[in-house]
């Protein structure tokens, strides 16, 4: 019984250290690889991503996406242009153009809390963008109006009056 036991230890301690063997094997330095520069493959560099450039129509994959969009909301698609600029969203999530065009789509469906909650984070992703600021406060008079409330409509109103945006 007892060399059974030594056998199983045995076999369990070769196995320890054949695995262990593989794990202290180094990888080529990259010099040997043909590179250039010498990189330590072993630290994990966290980079914080590139912003990415907020013009009007995000250029690309984005422009078409919205111009999609546009068309599809144009004929009364209007589930489908709401989930082609949620794709647009997922490629540029800071884009305040795409947000603004989506609280437009959620209006027009009636859904009126929703619109809300996106026109105002198309309003905080606007910033400098004076232009784009006035129409999407004309988004939240709109939005006010079919509320009901005539006091926060006037005073949307206002806002993108200041802004340079004309009123109705």
């Amino acid at each position: 019984m007892e060399a059974n036991v030594k056998k199983i230890f045995l076999f369990v301690l070769g196995l320890v250290v054949i695995h262990l063997s593989g794990c202290a094997s180094t990888p080529a330095p990259v010099e040997e690889r043909g590179a250039t520069t010498v990189v330590n493959p072993y630290v994990i560099q966290k980079k914080r991503p590139e912003a990415i450039p907020l013009n009007e129509n995000g250029g690309g994959a984005v422009a078409s996406l919205l111009d999609l969009s546009d068309k599809q909301a144009r004929v009364g698609r209007l589930d489908a242009a709401a989930a082609t600029l949620e794709r647009a969203l997922r490629v540029q999530p800071r884009n305040p153009l795409l947000w603004q065009r989506l609280a437009r789509i959620r209006l027009e469906q009636g859904r009126l809390d929703q619109s809300d909650g996106l026109a105002a984070k198309a309003m905080a992703l606007a910033i400098g963008k004076q232009k784009l600021r006035a129409e999407i406060w004309k988004l939240v008079a709109e939005i006010r109006h079919q509320q009901g409330d005539t006091e926060g409509e006037r005073a949307a109103l206002a806002k993108s009056d200041a802004l340079g945006g004309s009123s109705k």
